[in-house]
């Protein structure tokens, strides 16, 4: 994956060393707590306006300050919610001293919590999670971040007293398992037990998303190659993390999971490959020992080695699915046909390359029962939607779409996570954006 999400995660200079030097050097270098956490976060409090989602120069925290454009001529939200930027977090340091970016956030089942996962830029590996107590969405609290040396986070969830983690701690005994699920005691005060650490390594170069579904945690893995042969959807079991039953053949490039009632769909991104098309397969509760209802998204193909994210809209009976450059594809999940379209961000190259303005994530959240859909397009934004909208789209079209929140030169939205009024947006060595959203 890029981690600019924005680097492949193919490497092809990784020092040999002995597998028991590894785990004496990964276990020497424990989890632990950063001292002093005060200092990264900030609390501006600022109403931000949209931007139009054609203008590559204009920033949202500088309308309403009136550098370009003043605030009466800014796109309004949906439903003409008021969109504040409540809390900043910066991005923490590693071990070592080097600054790690926002990759992903779960936002907890109980609503009290913000997870939030970050790996290192280059060709090293580093991560660490922050937990963020959000109860009170006006002045988020940080409590605690744990670092975890050698270990990419790409994904973060939390179910049922526990956090789940994907991403890559690259295999130093050439067998191709760089892959890496661990699993993490989490209680209910928003505490995470380091000591109950238990992990697994999987064929592939990373492990790119995970979601917890009918007793099973459900893991996707990529990319194929000829020393990480055994790639795809694995289905394993939360307690042990041993591996219940998986899917190596036709995911070269699985990216994403995600759950629609009982159902268990995997977005297969196939951007290179000639023998594979890009498609979406949903498994009927879960079971993939069972034939999936396949939906064709040839024309939806991701980025090589990069974030593309997928998520169930509820409201709409929906999976939303980004897809890069190719924008968004917007699958019926009750008639199992694709229906829709957004395309992708189209600012000026000259102004923003467009390979850093591509989708990377969504999130569907609500304002005074209004849904809101958020979609993350690095440095293009964050495009804010409405849900309502979204719903009956039949077209490939931006309509949808009310306008962008653009924070800062070079700040690349890679992911956002949404609840109710909350929104998290992870914006890459920009850290984290926590936003509130009103109606």
């Amino acid at each position: 994956m890029k981690k600019q999400y924005s680097r492949r995660f193919i490497f092809s200079l990784i020092a040999i060393v002995s597998s028991a030097v590894f785990m004496l050097f990964f276990m020497a270098c424990a989890l632990g707590d950063l001292p002093d956490t005060s200092d990264r976060v900030s609390y501006p409090n600022e109403v931000l306006s949209l931007v139009d989602i054609t203008d590559a120069d204009t920033y949202s925290r500088a309308i309403l300050t009136g550098s370009r454009v003043s605030a009466s001529k800014a796109p309004a939200a949906p439903g003409g919610a008021v969109i504040k930027l409540v809390a900043e977090v910066s991005s923490p340091l590693d071990g070592q001293g080097r600054e790690l970016q926002a990759s992903h956030v779960a936002l907890t089942s109980n609503g009290k919590y913000a997870i939030v996962s970050y790996m290192l830029r280059g060709n090293d590996a580093s991560g660490a999670i922050d937990v963020i107590d959000v109860s009170n969405p006006a002045k988020p609290k940080l409590l605690s971040t744990n670092l975890f040396p050698n270990f990419d986070i790409a994904a973060v969830i939390e179910e049922t007293g526990t956090l789940f983690l994907a991403g890559q701690t690259p295999d130093q005994s050439g067998a191709g398992q760089s892959a890496r699920v661990v699993s993490l005691s989490f209680s209910g005060s928003g505490v995470v037990n380091t000591d109950s650490q238990k992990s697994v390594q999987l064929p592939g170069y990373f492990a790119t998303d995970l979601v917890r579904q009918n007793g099973l945690l459900f893991v996707t893995t990529g990319t194929y190659s000829s020393i990480q042969p055994a790639v795809g959807l694995y289905a394993l079991d939360p307690i042990t993390l041993a591996d219940s039953t998986s899917v190596t053949s036709g995911y070269p490039d699985a990216r994403s999971t995600a759950v629609d009632g009982s159902n268990v769909a995997v977005f297969e991104a196939q951007y290179s490959d000639p023998t594979t098309k890009c498609h979406l397969d949903i498994y009927a509760n879960g079971n993939l020992n069972s034939t999936p209802v396949s939906i064709d998204l040839s024309a939806y193909p991701a980025i090589a080695d990069s974030k593309a994210k997928m998520a169930y809209f509820q409201a709409g009976n929906q999976f939303l699915i980004a897809a890069n450059r190719s924008g968004v594809a917007i699958v019926d999940a009750q008639s199992k046909s694709l229906v829709a379209g957004i395309p992708a961000p189209a600012l000026s190259s000259a102004l923003v390359p467009l390979e850093n303005q591509s989708s990377n994530a969504i999130s569907i959240g609500n304002a005074g029962g209004k849904d809101i859909v958020f979609i993350a397009n690095g440095e293009a934004g964050l495009w804010v939607a409405d849900g309502d909208l979204i719903k009956s789209q039949n077209s490939i079209t931006t309509a949808s779409i009310n306008g962008s929140i653009r924070f800062g030169a070079g700040e690349s939205v890679n992911f956002v996570a949404s609840k109710n009024t909350l929104a998290v947006a992870a914006v890459g060595t920009g850290g984290l954006k926590m936003l509130t959203v009103q109606r």
